[in-house]
């Protein structure tokens, strides 16, 4: 595959993962909050700011968990969080090291 699009794969087996999740955003919540607490790269989701969650009803959606991915960091920091989700949620499709052009 081309290594542009090598990340296609592994979002199409987590996305797979989070289908799981469609009817428990709040457990989806539970697992994401606990992963952040010991990734920094994750912590722009502000967990601690009850102003913020509460009216969500401390609930995450799966696209919002993909986004964790997609901020506009560095190729090796996005391959970092790959890893984690793909542990957490079990995906064994290797974790892509590219993630292709997107600012074209």
């Amino acid at each position: 595959m081309d290594n542009e699009f090598q990340w296609v794969p592994y979002y199409e087996a987590l996305a797979d993962k989070l289908l799981e999740f469609k009817d428990k955003s709040g457990e989806l919540f539970n697992v994401i909050k606990k992963l952040s607490s010991g990734q920094p790269l994750m912590r722009y989701l502000h967990f601690e700011k009850e102003d913020w969650w509460g009216p969500r009803q401390y609930r995450i959606d799966p696209f919002s968990v993909l986004g964790v991915m997609n901020r506009g960091i560095t190729d090796a920091n996005r391959t970092l969080l790959a890893k984690i989700l793909a542990n957490e949620f079990g995906v064994t499709v290797t974790a892509p090291t590219q993630f292709g052009n997107t600012c074209s």
